[in-house]
C-alpha cells in the first residue's frame, strides 16, 4: 500500500510540476527575408538569424545579407552585413553575453561573388542595448580576427568558467 501511495504521490507532484513551467512562444509576422540556418534570442526583444550565402531576397551592400535581427515585438528585420559564408556554422553565448558563430563552408553561391572561405569564420554579435536593435552589428574582419584552423561543421560549448570550446 505504501507503494502505491508513493506512486501516486510522485504522479501528481510530476504533474503539478509540468503544468507550472515557464513558457515562450514566438510567431513569425511576416517574413525574415533569409532562411534562419542559425538562430539564437540574444536579447528580450530580439533574435539574431544567420543564413548561407545564397541569393535571398533580404539585401545589404548591393548583395544578399547573410544575417539579420529580428524584432520579435515590431517582426521589423534589419539586414546585416556578413563577410564569410556561415553554412555549417556553430555557435553560442560567450560570459559577456556576445554570440559567437564560428567556423562555416568555403564555397558561396551563385548570386553571391563577395562572400569568403567561412571555414576559419569568425562571427561576433555582440550584446546590444537597444531594444530595437539600433545600432547593433557583426564585427568580422578575417584578415584580423578567425580560427587557427578550417572548421566545417565544427561544435561548440559553453563550460562551467564562462568560455566557449
Amino acid at each position: 500500500m505504501k507503494i502505491i501511495l508513493l506512486l501516486v504521490t510522485s504522479v501528481t507532484l510530476a504533474t503539478s510540476l509540468e503544468s507550472q513551467a515557464p513558457e515562450w512562444t514566438f510567431t513569425l509576422k511576416g517574413n525574415s527575408g533569409i532562411v534562419a540556418l542559425e538562430s539564437i534570442i540574444v536579447s528580450p526583444t530580439l533574435a539574431l538569424f544567420f543564413d548561407r550565402a545564397s541569393d535571398d531576397p533580404l539585401q545589404i551592400n548591393n548583395h544578399s545579407a547573410w544575417g539579420a535581427l529580428w524584432d520579435l515585438q515590431t517582426s521589423q528585420v534589419t539586414p546585416l552585413d556578413v563577410t564569410t559564408n556561415g553554412f555549417c556554422a556553430s555557435g553560442g553565448l560567450i560570459s559577456n553575453g556576445s554570440m559567437v558563430s564560428v567556423g562555416g563552408f568555403q564555397k558561396g553561391f551563385p548570386g553571391n561573388p563577395t562572400i569568403e572561405d567561412g571555414t576559419m569564420g569568425l562571427r561576433i554579435f555582440e550584446s546590444c542595448n537597444d531594444p530595437a536593435g539600433v545600432g547593433c552589428t557583426i564585427f568580422e574582419d578575417p584578415s584580423k580576427l578567425h580560427l587557427a584552423e578550417r572548421r566545417y561543421y565544427p561544435s561548440s560549448i559553453r563550460i562551467p568558467d564562462g568560455t566557449s570550446t
